[in-house]
């Protein structure tokens, strides 16, 4: 993983996302260089419920806690990701 690339971290859940005919998607991102001020940092999952489905995105603010510092669930799921093949 380089300094400036985001690594992003997929789900198939309906739960997350299931408008427009599509399920699942990017969840979640990683990246190692300066976002607000933190580095690491990790795009986090953002759900929006309508009467049309579920609407998944991954956050774009630190001021809204759709960017954060890592936490042990992130570290695992990265974790899970580069060593078990899971949520790619």
């Amino acid at each position: 993983m380089t300094k400036d690339a985001e690594v992003p971290l997929f789900t198939k859940s309906s739960g997350f996302h299931n408008a427009n005919g599509k399920i699942g998607g990017q969840f979640k991102r990683f990246g190692l260089d300066s976002h607000a001020g933190l580095a690491p940092h990790v795009h986090q999952p953002i759900r929006n419920l309508s009467p049309k489905g579920v609407f998944g995105t991954t956050g774009s603010k630190t001021a809204n806690g759709g960017v954060t510092s890592p936490s042990n669930r992130d570290i695992s799921q990265l974790y899970s990701y580069f060593y078990n093949g899971k949520y790619q």
